[in-house]
């Protein structure tokens, strides 16, 4: 099977994408921490308006639960789904070893799927990993009504996106490594409901999704209805170019796509939407996020 490859099958209704979210819920063990949990802010029934967040590599559900409340009192409902191998209650486990492009493309389709019977307008959104998620959502799912990607993490900033296939190879063939986000602060970095390390075989997988997306860019005109892309010009963690270069190309097989820029953060700031981060900036990120979807979306109806 082509890992890259959509197979939907959306949510019949409310009772179907509620009972969905149950059962994934019903999968997790002890081991997960309950902070890391999987989220779901309801109204209870099928609303106008339906958004799910996808969180960033090592991160987990928690990191939009702010987010996620102001959109539920707009009205939304949210979900907001634990991506594999993350929230785990051992901060320091190895369990991103065995995440693979694979387990990414099906936990963004069973997210999709949900998300299709939540709401009559469905809008899709992530950070980083997560941005790189809602890009393969918008490239594959022609029932994505909007799809938003936050600073997607389609390369390493230093990477050429053409260079991931081929090194890709490399790092796959080599054990497994991890790497301290913060090396000064190691086990001590928080928060609590992120990983303070990363897996060298994690990475490789979110770049390989993210240069699908990419070359899929070049020939194909994205599927989603519309699209909204958001980077931050102080963020040397990701490839905001590669992020321009997919923009450009789906606008040039007539896409609907407006972007916009964070000027003015911290420098350095990649993750944009942790309340719980030192240096968070949710005073001026989130309205602007908001102002951004919603008004999107109400252009939609």
């Amino acid at each position: 099977m082509n890992a890259f490859a959509s197979h939907p099958d959306p949510a019949a209704d409310y009772a179907d994408a509620a009972a969905r979210i149950e059962a994934t819920c019903a999968w997790d063990t002890s081991d997960i921490n309950n902070q890391c949990a999987t989220q779901f802010f309801t109204h209870g029934h099928t609303t106008e308006r339906a958004i799910v967040f996808f969180h960033g590599l090592t991160n987990s559900p928690r990191q939009f639960v702010e987010l996620g409340e102001r959109f539920h009192r707009l009205g939304y409902n949210v979900y907001i789904p634990r991506l594999p191998q993350h929230g785990m209650k051992d901060r320091l486990t190895r369990s991103l070893s065995r995440l693979t492009v694979d387990a990414l493309a099906r936990a963004t389709e069973n997210a999709v799927d949900i998300g299709r019977g939540l709401g009559e307008h469905l809008t899709v959104a992530g950070l980083s990993l997560g941005g790189v998620l809602a890009g393969w959502a918008a490239a594959e799912r022609a029932d994505v009504d909007l799809a938003v990607l936050i600073s997607p993490a389609f390369s390493a900033a230093w990477l050429n996106v053409d260079w991931v296939e081929p090194l890709s190879k490399l790092v796959l063939r080599l054990p497994d490594w991890y790497k301290w986000w913060d090396v000064s602060q190691r086990e001590r970095l928080g928060p609590d409901h992120a990983y303070p390390r990363v897996s060298a075989h994690a990475v490789t997988h979110t770049f390989r999704l993210g240069a699908h997306v990419y070359r899929q860019a070049a020939n194909h005109k994205p599927r989603a209805k519309s699209i909204l892309v958001v980077t931050n010009a102080t963020d040397f963690t990701v490839n905001n170019r590669a992020t321009a270069r997919v923009v450009e190309r789906w606008r040039q097989h007539g896409a609907h796509v407006r972007t916009f820029e964070f000027t003015g953060l911290p420098a350095g700031a990649h993750d944009i939407i942790d309340l719980t981060i030192p240096e968070e900036q949710i005073n001026v990120v989130y309205p602007k996020l908001i102002e951004l979807i919603d008004g999107e979306v109400a252009l939609a109806r």
